[in-house]
């Protein structure tokens, strides 16, 4: 079950990875991506309702909907640090950051968890986070010089996605019988309804309505928004029975093998040594933790 599970994974990251491609294109502005970002959302918080109402109504208690809360601030956090970090730090320098923080909850899941790291599923991770290095370094795009701002926003990025990572595993473990689908919706709303209030106020403070979203945004955003919240099911599920380490290693391994191969076979990005090495990398790694 575990590796259909992984397997539906891989096929969501590809509609997630071409769909954030040309969603990428068609966003202009900030206003707009913030726009988008409360629209993506609120799809996938009515995702996660119309499944809670599929699989019946249980799970109704307060523990789910906060935990769910803070998730979804979580999420807020590292999207807004994630922008922030743009504006003086390379796309590829962000995505890497964003991927090391599975450290925060490997390291934490041996304490908080009780979790069992063995000595190659640390090589896996290590190897994971080498990936990451590879694909940076394949794009030629420079990185801005690091300021004590830029470098504060980054640590911000790495922190909120640790935490996102912990409150699925926390989740996961002390609520082993819980609603998954009401708990994503609960983090989901809450992200819908923060950035539609910051919406609405960058739209009362500049007195213009914010831009509508056009079909082709739409239609990648549903696209896009489905994926994610399969994903995220998916991955609260497996934490259940899967540690830290292996779980968040290899979902980000798939992610990264997705990413590069979508961008070479479905847009004709060029494969270099760096990308090549970095795929390598990553297939390692998730052998590594899938045997070991």
């Amino acid at each position: 079950m575990i590796i259909l599970y992984f397997s539906i994974m891989a096929v969501m990251r590809v509609i997630q990875t071409t769909c954030n491609k040309k969603v990428s294109n068609l966003l202009r502005s900030d206003k707009t991506n913030l726009h988008f970002l409360a629209y993506q959302n609120l799809v996938s918080a009515v995702a996660a309702i119309v499944l809670v109402l599929i699989g019946g109504f249980y799970g109704f208690d307060m523990p789910t909907f906060i935990i769910g809360f803070f998730m979804g601030l979580s999420i807020t956090a590292a999207v807004i640090t994630s922008f922030e970090s743009l504006k003086s730090s390379s796309i590829l320098l962000v995505y890497m950051i964003s991927n090391a923080s599975i450290i925060l909850p490997t390291v934490l899941g041996i304490f908080l968890f009780g979790e069992q790291v063995s000595l190659f599923q640390w090589l896996g991770v290590v190897m994971f986070l080498i990936s990451s290095v590879f694909i940076v370094k394949s794009s030629q795009q420079a990185t801005s010089s690091l300021t004590v701002k830029s470098i504060l926003f980054l640590l911000a990025v790495f922190i909120s996605n640790g935490i996102i990572m912990i409150l699925q595993k926390y989740f996961a473990i002390e609520y082993p019988k819980g609603n998954i689908a009401l708990f994503n919706f609960a983090a989901y709303f809450t992200n819908a309804v923060l950035f539609y209030i910051i919406v609405g106020f960058l739209a009362l403070k500049k007195k213009q309505m914010p831009q509508r979203l056009g079909k082709p945004l739409l239609i990648n955003g549903a696209l896009l928004s489905l994926a994610i919240f399969i994903i995220g099911q998916l991955v609260t599920l497996c934490a259940r029975t899967i540690s830290s380490a292996v779980l968040f290693t290899v979902s980000g391994g798939i992610s990264l093998i997705v990413a590069a191969l979508v961008s070479s076979l479905v847009f004709k990005e060029k494969f270099n040594i760096n990308s090549l090495l970095g795929l390598i990398t990553s297939l390692a790694a998730i052998v590594i933790l899938s045997v070991f």
